[in-house]
Parts: structure tokens; C-alpha cells; sequence
């Protein structure tokens, strides 16, 4: 898989996919997703770049209500969304994923509901939906801090997510992980690989990487250090040498987040007996209260727990 974000890369000219993607392996690229915000998408970006051989577009639609997009700052509306998705399905993308976020500023039970029913309506063969959260250093935790905008208070957070899980079940999207709801088939590859510890290598500044196996690599967010260090040749990604606990809870945190979970197998052969000992006996309570549930020798967080899922984790991670 090939996936290019992690920013706003649909505000570069799309003639410049073509000089990038020449220095990188293209022939065994089975999922190519490119990141795109509606107000970039026009009929010939979307040409340019499914000619280069993209055949995903990931487009963050966040809400289908033009106050509650522009209480967090987004520059398109509604209707640009609407304009964006059908310029991509006639540019010939049958991969389309949009993203929602809920718990936004003035957004309301019932005003998600509309959006979520409107993005259905689209039929997009993934939908990607998370709570806000506030960021220290942005824009929007400094108006939350000035009493300028209200977080939404945990009940509504609730029962909007439990909307979210009904809509879409009765769409027929699966929920396959926290966040992550697909047709029959169409889960993002490159995600799942972070979740199942494929190992990646990650392009360009705050890029991270992974060997699959202990090794991380992760480049600093500075933008002109990046640059200096291209130009002369120096590396610029800091190593980490990951311990076997740590290794441990990333395997742990990443697989109960999916409905797959984790295998106990798996985790035989890379941790030992000793420590999914462990994990079992740190497991019990979850167990037992029905929040944790196993299947064909698979643990995993039971989707009426995934909005515990922090709390639970917190329990057995070591």
C-alpha cells in the first residue's frame, strides 16, 4: 500500500505526484490512498491524479452542517463536500473513504444524525468517524479556554457514538475497528497494517517508520530542520529501540482497538507463555464484567465496551 497525508496533500499543484512518485516502487501497489480536503478537489485534480495510478481518495467531510464546520475553522461547506464526492466517483475513484468528527462545538444529537445520514446517502465504500478532541497549542483549546466554544458533555458524546454504531449497522458498513466502518470488503489496507504490526516506512516530515519487529524511526516536525538535512545529506529520523514490554502494549493497544483482536497464537509466538499469562490474569475483571470477550482463540474488546476501551486498556497494559 501506498498512502500520501498525514497533512493537506491535495493543496499541492497535482502535477508534483508525478515527480514524487517517480523515486518510489510502484509495481506491487495494490491500495494507493490519497488525503484530499473538499475545497482542493476540481474535476481536473481529480483526472491528474487517478491517472498516476491512485485508486483511493480519503476526504475529510467532518460535518453536513455548514455553522458547526465553521466553528473548528473548515473552509468548505456542505455543498463543496457533496460537489467533491461526485467529482471524484466521475473521475472513475470506486474508493472513496470520508471522515466525520463528532462532539464538534453547537453540534447537537440531532444534528448528527442528519450528517451522518446524508454521508450515507453517498454510499462511500468507507467512513472513518472520531470524537473531537482538543489539542493543546490550537486554535480551538484556546477558545475552549476562553469560554468562546463548549466541549460537548460525555452523555452526548455517548449517544452520538451509539448513533454512529446503529446508522451504520443498518447501512450495512462493518465496524472494524474503534473509528472504522466499511462495506463488505473494502477495509483500508494501510491502516489494518499499523494494527496487525505489518512494517511501514513513513516519507517526509513527522513521518514514522517500523521494522515489524522492535525498531521505530520517526522524523521531527520541523519542516526547515528537514529541508537542511536533505540538502546535506544527513540523517534526520531519531531511533527507537523498542523493550519487549514495550512492543507488548503496542500489540495489545492496536489489536483489541479492531473486531479481529488479537490472536492468542500470535501471541505466543512472539511474547511467550509467561507474559500472555499475563495478559489473561490482567484480562479477568474485563472478563468477567463482559467487556472483553474471546472467539476462536481471539480476545477482543466487545463492541457495546469499545467507548471504555481507553479505561480497559489502561488495566492490562504493563
Amino acid at each position: 500500500t501506498l498512502y500520501i497525508g498525514g497533512g493537506t496533500p491535495s493543496a499541492i499543484p497535482p502535477e508534483l505526484y508525478g515527480y514524487i512518485l517517480q523515486f518510489l516502487p510502484l509495481e506491487n501497489v495494490t491500495e494507493f490512498t490519497v488525503e484530499a480536503n473538499p475545497e482542493d478537489v476540481t474535476p481536473r485534480w481529480a483526472a491528474t491524479i487517478k491517472s498516476l495510478g491512485v485508486n483511493r481518495i480519503s476526504m475529510g467531510v467532518q460535518s453536513m452542517i455548514h455553522t458547526e464546520l465553521e466553528s473548528v475553522g473548515r473552509r468548505h461547506t456542505p455543498a463543496d463536500a457533496v460537489k467533491a464526492y461526485l467529482t471524484l466517483r466521475s473521475a472513475g475513484f470506486d474508493n472513496i473513504s470520508l471522515d466525520l468528527i463528532y462532539g464538534l462545538p453547537k453540534q447537537t444529537p440531532e444534528s448528527w444524525e442528519y450528517s451522518l445520514n446524508k454521508l450515507l446517502s453517498l454510499r462511500p465504500e468507507h467512513l472513518s468517524a472520531y470524537s473531537l478532541t482538543y489539542e493543546e497549542g490550537t486554535r480551538l483549546n484556546a477558545m475552549r479556554l476562553a469560554g468562546k466554544i463548549a466541549p460537548a458533555t460525555d452523555d452526548t458524546v455517548v449517544a452520538m457514538y451509539q448513533k454512529l454504531c446503529k446508522l451504520t449497522e443498518d447501512a450495512g458498513y462493518r465496524h472494524y475497528e474503534i473509528s472504522n466502518f466499511a462495506l463488505p470488503d473494502m477495509y483500508a489496507r494501510h491502516n489494518s497494517s499499523y494494527w496487525d504490526f505489518s512494517p511501514y516506512i513513513g516519507l517526509g516530515v513527522a513521518a514514522h517508520s517500523f521494522d515489524g519487529k522492535n525498531m521505530r524511526r520517526s522524523n521531527p516536525a520541523d519542516i526547515q530542520l528537514y529541508i537542511k538535512a536533505m540538502e546535506s545529506g544527513q540523517s534526520f529520523a531519531l531511533t527507537e529501540q523498542e523493550s519487549v514490554y514495550d512492543i507488548y502494549n503496542d500489540y495489545v493497544i492496536t489489536g483489541l482497538r479492531t473486531h479481529s483482536g488479537i490472536s492468542n497464537e500470535k501471541m505466543q509466538l512472539r511474547f511467550g507463555p509467561e507474559l500472555v499469562q499475563r495478559l489473561v490474569n490482567d484480562m479477568q475483571k474485563h472478563i468477567a464484567a463482559g467487556n472483553i470477550e474471546k472467539s476462536h482463540g481471539r480476545w477482543r474488546i466487545a463492541p457495546d465496551s469499545w467507548l471504555i476501551s481507553d479505561a480497559i486498556l489502561r488495566d492490562i497494559i504493563i
